[in-house]
């Protein structure tokens, strides 16, 4: 019980200073192409599409 109680005192704190590196916002689509967001775009609805069709296998393999 001590060791995990030691392990989560060290791993929080690393995770906090690891999460809350900066207190700015970030774009992270600036100097992107519009080809690259495109691109982004395509491979989220192609995933999205991927993930529709696997539930709806599932549910006819119930």
């Amino acid at each position: 019980m001590k060791s995990l109680f030691f392990a989560l005192a060290l791993a929080v704190p690393m995770c906090v200073l690891v999460g809350c590196s900066s207190s700015a916002t970030t774009n992270i689509t600036e100097g992107a192409s519009q080809e690259d967001l495109d691109n982004y775009e395509r491979l989220i609805a192609e995933a999205e599409g991927d993930l529709a069709a696997d539930e709806e296998s599932n549910q006819l393999g119930q």
